[in-house]
């Protein structure tokens, strides 16, 4: 997992190359950009750093009716994807929002059928994924596409390759869906319980320990099909445990898993989204509230994070 940002507005008031170097100094490791091109690449690699995603261009002309659109649509979409190929970049971010939104979500939808797919096999066939964004668009309408489970749903069986998700619960949240649920449903076989304690409250910086969490679970579901985070109280502790059906770690391994870049040459190896910085960060972060972390066996089987932080 690398850390990394959106470009900012105030970073029209800098060259490119000391925005990328700005960025470098101060400690991210990516940066998503909107068009790419072999100089904007070049320059981010330069400066130590990787391409999060790109933007996806084309796409209101993709969603267009008038055929001409839709040809040039798909044209600057494929230029945009092999380029972003030609220089590691593996995710092109996009929003579907249609030309027209007075068609109605339905005759749209029928649009992006004809016209996405065949650019999401373009794009992974170059070994490039396109990310949708939820965001629905303005309201009272809210007509973009791709913005509830039932449309992730329907996308993904009509174009099963080269098409994933961006997931924002903010998008969620302003349209009443549960983020969780849309969560859930959006890893195939893949689920997270949550079982608080009532009346739990620590002071702490929430989005320090909303890193740690995020972090827990997203490796508990690289490894396993299910996360289960527990809170509970004691005298004098919050108590935090998150378990997964995971493979697990061996006893033996969980000092080693908290040092920086330690990884496990197994299951939970090098080929997975895990271990890396991500423990030791963690485990920073908790000592840095006064708190402590220690890794056991899971009752699901997996592994077992343990997290106390003084309340």
């Amino acid at each position: 997992m690398k850390i990394g940002l959106r470009i900012p507005g105030a970073a029209g008031e800098m060259s490119w190359a000391d925005f990328c170097g700005w960025c470098k100094e101060n400690g991210f490791e990516a940066i998503d950009v909107g068009a790419i091109t072999a100089e904007l690449a070049e320059t981010v690699g330069d400066a130590g750093l990787t391409i999060g995603s790109a933007d996806l261009p084309g796409v209101r002309d993709l969603l267009s009716v008038d055929s001409a659109k839709q040809e040039a649509g798909a044209t600057m979409a494929k230029e945009a994807i092999s380029v972003a190929a030609e220089h590691d970049v593996s995710i092109m971010f996009c929003v579907f929002v249609p030309e027209d939104a007075s068609l109605g979500r339905a005759k749209n939808y029928e649009i992006w059928k004809e016209t996405v797919p065949p650019i999401a096999e373009f794009a992974a066939s170059k070994g490039v994924g396109i990310a949708v964004e939820g965001w629905p668009g303005g309201g009272p309408a809210y007509p973009a596409l791709g913005c509830t489970p039932e449309m992730w749903r329907e996308m993904f069986s009509e174009c099963p390759d080269g098409l994933g998700l961006n997931y924002d619960p903010s998008h969620l949240v302003r349209i009443s869906i549960d983020y969780l649920r849309a969560l859930n449903e959006s890893r195939p076989y893949k689920f997270i319980k949550i079982i608080p304690e009532k009346n739990l409250k620590i002071n702490a910086r929430l989005n320090a320990i909303k890193r740690c969490l995020i972090n827990l679970i997203d490796n508990g579901l690289a490894y396993g099909q299910k996360v289960e985070i527990i809170t509970k109280k004691t005298i004098s502790d919050a108590v935090i445990f998150i378990d997964d059906n995971g493979p697990g770690i061996p006893e033996k391994e969980y000092q080693n898993v908290m040092k920086p870049f330690y990884r496990i040459d197994k299951s939970r190896g090098q080929n997975k989204s895990g271990v890396g910085l991500g423990l030791s960060i963690t485990n920073d972060i908790i000592r840095s509230h006064g708190g402590s972390i220690s890794l056991e066996k899971s009752p699901l089987s997996g592994l077992r994070v343990k997290i106390y932080l003084p309340l």
